[in-house]
């Protein structure tokens, strides 16, 4: 049976500690139905700061985070949840980090009191000054409350029994002893605002794709040598460059919901700057590591970008010179142009396109 039934508030009900926690079991199965019905994965840090001084001594250890478990439980350090002991990190250590609690089991005690000693509980409880929210009420109350118990597990540390999420991946111990961090590493994430990693990426699109659309612009604007693929590029960049740019503006947008949008810019400039117009295979987005993926992406678009902005005409212009009356001649220095390329005359005239057509192939002779 669910732990998390309603409670059933009836006429002349003796009230007991355990109705009122049944009525939070409930509360807290409602949100957690809610975020677990959520098109993306509604889990992650919406803030993480490791301590730096501790790297720097070779321990991890959180300065502050807040965010949500993969069970639904929401925490904020050091609001809500104290910060968890710092760890020590060993040279030959490497593997992710992770900050976890004790997975909540129904039937089981979830709280070890304040008086007593903590046995590994889910809650510790902790004596605060709560006041009273009436003006002109009550005097504040000491009121005990339940802090999560948080914990740091080490690379291949047992972690059976916890709910976790990573915070940093490590790769031993520098020459000086600070903890090496991997470069690029990116914990689970709600929002993109918890890594500065996906600003930057944000901002490295939004300018290859202004160079993009003022590269292929000159050349839509009259430039010699345009072509209709110089217009399909230029729509391409000025149709992406603003919605990645809302998306660096707002810096809300899900990691999730950045990498299919980044995925799909890809995919269609693969189609004018990849040799095979496709697009190579990426990896799987993994939302509780996500750096593989998004590293792979970001790679895929800096060499496509860098290649497209890099405009090489796809025809040119040849001079025309009077040679005589009604005679016109063009240049050519290069004789393999004529077995390697198309010669094309473009003409001009205020009257109709059909009318010039008829005249000018009737009259004009080509040799």
């Amino acid at each position: 049976m669910s732990d998390t039934n309603k409670v059933v508030w009836s006429e002349g009900l003796f009230l007991r500690t355990q109705h009122l926690q049944q009525q939070d079991r409930h509360t807290e199965g409602l949100v957690r139905g809610a975020l677990q019905a959520a098109p993306m994965q509604a889990w992650g840090f919406r803030s993480l700061t490791l301590d730096k001084p501790a790297l720097d001594a070779g321990r991890v250890a959180i300065a502050a985070a807040s965010g949500i478990f993969p069970d639904g439980t929401s925490f904020a350090i050091p609001d809500t949840m104290s910060a968890p002991a710092p760890v020590p990190i060993k040279a030959d250590m490497s593997g992710h980090v992770s900050l976890a609690i004790p997975i909540e089991r129904a039937g089981s005690a979830t709280i070890d009191p304040a008086h007593a000693e903590p046995a590994g509980s889910r809650y510790r409880g902790v004596i605060q000054t709560v006041r009273d929210a009436i003006r002109g009420g009550a005097e504040p109350e000491e009121v005990e409350v339940a802090r999560l118990s948080a914990r740091l597990i080490l690379p291949g540390e047992d972690g059976a029994g916890y709910v976790s999420l990573p915070v940093a991946r490590v790769e031993g111990l520098r020459a000086d002893g600070s903890v090496a961090v991997a470069e690029g590493t990116l914990p689970p994430a709600l929002c993109l605002s918890a890594n500065p990693w996906y600003a930057g990426l944000a901002q490295e699109v939004v300018t290859g794709l202004d160079r993009i659309a003022e590269a292929h612009g000159k050349l839509v604007l009259g430039g010699a040598g345009r072509s209709i693929e110089n217009l399909l590029l230029l729509e391409l960049a000025n149709t992406a460059r603003p919605r990645v740019a809302h998306m660096l503006a707002q810096n809300l947008h899900h990691p999730s919901e950045f990498f299919m949008e980044l995925a799909g810019l890809a995919g269609r400039m693969a189609t004018y700057g990849s040799s095979s117009r496709r697009l190579s295979d990426l990896p799987a987005y993994d939302h509780l590591d996500p750096q593989p993926a998004f590293a792979a992406l970001a790679d895929t678009l800096r060499s496509l970008m860098l290649s497209l902005r890099h405009v090489e005409p796809k025809s040119r212009a040849l001079q025309v010179a009077r040679h005589a009356q009604n005679i016109w001649k063009v240049r050519i220095d290069n004789p393999d142009l004529l077995k390697t390329s198309r010669i094309v005359l473009r003409i001009g005239s205020d009257m109709s396109d059909e009318s010039l057509r008829r005249i000018f192939v009737s009259q004009a002779t080509v040799g």
